[in-house]
């Protein structure tokens, strides 16, 4: 499959984030099994980086559908690892920004694009992507 263009990569991204949090709904037994709060709030991060949108720390914890306070020990991983980094949001100083470092979101695209390659290894061909991956 050719280079994913950052449309492509926001709306595969989006794929992955739906198909996590619709794990539950079919397998509600296992519901909480499948909590994954900082990959949940990294896909996030990464798509609205590619959609050129702010996020605040507060968006990320609803991303993660965790408590604020849960939510900001998971941010406070991700910033001392390296993953993202807080800031003074542009528009309201008193809100905190977000977003992933440049290393973090070449990891993600890394894993997008092994993910496009593999589902061209089943069978799917470009042109069959956009109903695959349908515009959100």
């Amino acid at each position: 499959m050719d280079e994913l263009d950052e449309e492509e990569f926001a709306r595969l991204c989006q794929a992955v984030y739906r198909s996590r949090r619709a794990r539950p709904r079919y397998m509600a037994a296992a519901g909480d099994l499948f909590a994954d709060p900082i990959w949940d709030m990294m896909l996030d991060l990464y798509i609205a980086s590619q959609r050129g949108q702010l996020t605040t720390v507060t968006n990320a914890c609803v991303a993660a559908d965790v408590p604020q306070t849960t939510g900001l020990r998971y941010i406070e991983k991700l910033t001392s690892r390296g993953l993202a980094v807080r800031y003074s949001h542009l528009k309201d100083k008193r809100m905190l920004g977000l977003e992933l470092t440049p290393e973090a979101k070449g990891a993600i695209e890394d894993m997008l694009r092994e993910l496009a390659r593999l589902l061209g290894e089943a069978g799917y061909r470009r042109e069959m992507m956009p109903s695959l991956l349908k515009a959100v």
